[in-house]
């Protein structure tokens, strides 16, 4: 080759150029395909929250939830049961627990003193009114409440309410072909009532801090989820469209508006 082509080929490689293909942009996943728990749950394991959200449960909570506002915001609102910021929140395997308190150091004794002074007796405790039966509470921006025997927690708003079965005597209803999770364990009433397809749990919802229950006058009952607002056998309560009774044979929540509800307890369930 000549010297006059060798120095021709290097002046168009100097200024030819070099085009490099960029990567096409991986699309990011449309939040619209997330129409359940499940699907969602196999990208996000833990479910999705909004920033500063807190899981509502007095039991261990799920922290490394994913927190995109976003993407929590786009979700079907059915996705997030328990209205705490958190949609399909579900514990699994690395979930954070609540951190252990460090045991109290013992004090030390005090020294005993030569002889003890003598204990005055205490004054006789005034006795407590005993609350009325048959009461009917009023609460309208929703309330919840679990039954005498622990058996059944409910959750209402001022239109809906969700009612959670622990122990069940029944046949579960057929499962709906569109129904991925737990069906049957819990019934939703908003204008009509149906059993619903669930991936959470009521446990724990029942704060003794709620209103309703702190004007009361009763005793929280005491559950594995902790301390829990109890609605006693033949009390009634009442949110704006929705009210739940109390009874031995089980739990009647009705919408006032439609008529329509649900009755349920251990032996078996019924919708109306």
């Amino acid at each position: 080759m000549s010297r006059r082509l060798k120095l021709a080929m290097v002046a168009v490689l100097a200024v030819s150029p070099m085009v490099v293909a960029a990567p096409s942009a991986q699309a990011a996943p449309s939040a619209s395909k997330y129409k359940n728990c499940a699907a969602l749950n196999r990208v996000y394991p833990n479910g999705v929250g909004k920033k500063g959200a807190v899981d509502k449960t007095s039991s261990t909570r799920v922290r490394n939830f994913k927190v995109d506002t976003a993407l929590y915001n786009s979700l079907p609102k059915t996705l997030d049961r328990d209205r705490d910021g958190i949609a399909c929140e579900k514990l699994t395997k690395g979930a954070s627990a609540k951190p252990k308190k460090a045991p109290a150091k013992p004090k030390p004794a005090p020294a005993k003193p030569k002889k003890a002074p003598a204990k005055p007796k205490p004054a006789p405790a005034k006795p407590k009114k005993a609350p009325a039966a048959g009461k009917t509470v009023s609460s309208p921006g929703g309330f919840a409440f679990v039954t005498p025997s622990g058996n059944v927690a409910c959750l209402a708003g001022p239109s809906d309410v969700r009612c959670d079965i622990n122990q069940f005597a029944y046949v579960l209803p057929t499962r709906p072909s569109t129904c991925e999770l737990e069906y049957g364990q819990a019934f939703e009433l908003r204008r009509t009532a149906a059993p619903g397809c669930i991936s959470d749990t009521l446990a724990g919802t029942a704060f003794r801090t709620q209103n309703w229950f702190r004007k009361s006058g009763l005793k929280p009952l005491a559950t594995q989820a902790g301390p829990q607002a109890v609605l006693p056998y033949g009390w009634k309560l009442n949110s704006t469209q929705i009210s739940c009774t109390s009874a031995t044979t089980g739990v009647t929540c009705i919408n006032t508006t439609t008529r329509h509800g649900f009755t349920l307890a251990k032996a078996g369930y019924r919708i109306f």
